[in-house]
């Protein structure tokens, strides 16, 4: 990956700069059927991002990660799921920092990134036998966000903005042909989130529920 960034000031000369950065980027995964609905997988990967141009005239440096994933999938008569852990070493992360009252700037900053993403998909139409073309499905992800800075003034902080609990469930009724669709659905941050890296500012944990309707009009169109 090669990134060239270049910007002239043509009345001061005060923020002009160029830049290039060049890096690389690779993948190496394995896939294993252990029957016909359960599926392991695990991938290691190096990623590689240039600053944006906004953040380019700040000097800081490419952003590169390597990251190691190690899951499974399921599929069941009326259920399905699939849990994923993985673990991030991020060099050189493009952090926001205040270097004065209301005044940020963009640095580099090590962290880590560790965490567990799971999903669970029940059918309790199927479930429970219950003789109907009416579906109702009890839909649920959970993510365990342990994202954190690795060295530096914030060694060991936790990266605002990034709940490190997040759970979502949704009950969704839908009509036969998919002609319209309701789920209530509920979001849940038990601890909240922190809103600065030095993690002196916090939000309580709280829920956000939500209920809508889909009505399908069409192949085309739909509202809701």
């Amino acid at each position: 990956v090669s990134s060239y960034r270049k910007r002239q000031d043509k009345v001061s000369d005060a923020s002009s700069f160029s830049n290039s950065d060049d890096g690389g980027i690779w993948r190496a995964g394995y896939l294993r059927d252990l029957s016909d609905q359960i599926q392991l997988y695990t991938n290691i990967s190096q990623s590689f991002e240039a600053a944006p141009f906004s953040e380019a005239e700040d000097n800081v440096s490419p952003q590169t990660a390597q990251t190691f994933e190690l899951g499974s999938r399921f599929q069941r008569a009326w259920a399905s799921g699939q849990i994923t852990g993985y673990l991030s070493k991020v060099d050189d992360e493009f952090v926001d920092v205040e270097i004065a009252p209301n005044v940020y700037a963009t640095t580099n900053e090590d962290t880590t990134h560790k965490g567990i993403e799971a999903l669970l998909d029940l059918d309790l139409t199927q479930a429970f036998s219950v003789a109907t073309d009416y579906r109702l499905n009890f839909e649920q992800s959970y993510q365990l966000n342990d994202f954190a800075f690795d060295g530096g003034s914030y060694d060991g902080n936790q990266m605002p903005g990034i709940a490190k609990h997040v759970y979502a469930g949704r009950l969704r009724l839908t009509a036969p042909e998919r002609k319209w669709n309701a789920p209530l659905s509920a979001d849940w941050l038990p601890n909240g989130l922190v809103a600065d890296n030095a993690n002196t500012l916090s939000t309580d944990g709280y829920v956000s529920w939500r209920i809508a309707v889909d009505y399908k009009i069409n192949t085309r169109l739909s509202i809701y």
